[in-house]
């Protein structure tokens, strides 16, 4: 798509009227991030960025936050499984 050009955004909206509203709530999420991202960098322009690079930095980062959050789950489920009654219930 053209810098300035239009898209006709009725597609998109018959479509997000179809879906559950778990599955709306993840496309919001996503449209947030994209428009916080188009305040504090600008447009998505092609040529503005090694998007290879940027996605393999993502990538990688996005593997250490999910690690570390399987781990504190992992923690959490085995701490849950050690609590016998009478003993303060973790959290």
């Amino acid at each position: 798509m053209a810098r300035g050009e239009t898209i006709d955004t009725a597609p998109l909206l018959r479509v997000f009227g179809l879906l559950g509203a778990r599955e709306r709530r993840v496309l919001m999420v996503l449209a947030e991030r994209l428009l916080a991202g188009q305040k504090q960098y600008g447009l998505l322009i092609r040529a503005k960025k090694n998007w290879k690079k940027e996605l393999f930095e993502e990538q990688c980062d996005s593997s250490i936050y999910s690690a570390a959050a399987l781990v504190d789950y992992e923690d959490a489920e085995t701490d849950r499984a050690d609590w016998k009654p009478g003993e303060e219930i973790p959290r």
